[in-house]
């Protein structure tokens, strides 16, 4: 293992958390205040929430390569470091979903929706168009990513029905 290169990811890799510590700071504090109506605090904080996922791959790259280099002893320690992170990001993650959702749901600031949902819960079920999830190979490192994504793509959607969101996850 080179000591060097170990130190070299972990401190890139620690500019990365800090600039997502801020951020998760910035939405927070955004959130407190937080109105539906304000386009520039919608704007805000949907470019927060989009800068934090970049910087997480980011972040989720350097850990894969740190682990490679771990001996065996420090393996499991780096991987509760790594999960307990990922958690309290995903956490922050799903307050900003939250938060879009009631934009969502009212008649305001529907431009700056991702898509033209209708709110009709009917019951009615439509053929979803295909989307691009990583597919999860069974390796614990690629877990937590897998799961963020269908997460927060697929399964806090309100309006796609259990059985939709069901066929999604075996699809993969």
């Amino acid at each position: 293992m080179s000591e060097s290169e170990l130190g070299r990811l972990r401190g890139t890799r620690q500019v990365y958390i800090r600039h997502i510590t801020n951020s998760e700071r910035e939405i927070l504090d955004l959130l407190t205040d937080f109105e539906t109506e304000n386009e520039d605090s919608v704007t805000r904080l949907i470019a927060l929430k989009d800068r934090i996922k970049e910087k997480h791959e980011k972040v989720k790259n350097l850990d894969q390569k740190i682990l490679v280099l771990l001996e065996q002893a420090d393996l499991e320690v780096e991987l509760d470091s790594i999960i307990t992170r990922d958690d309290d990001l995903q956490l922050t993650l799903v307050k900003i979903e939250r938060n879009l959702n009631k934009i969502n749901a009212g008649p305001s600031i529907h431009s700056l929706t991702l898509s033209n949902r209708e709110n009709d819960q009917s019951g009615v079920q439509v053929k979803l168009p295909k989307l691009t999830i990583k597919n999860f190979n069974g390796d614990i490192v690629n877990w937590q990513s897998f799961w963020d994504q269908f997460d927060s793509t697929i399964n806090h959607k309100e309006n796609i029905s259990p059985i939709d969101k069901f066929n999604y996850l075996t699809s993969y």
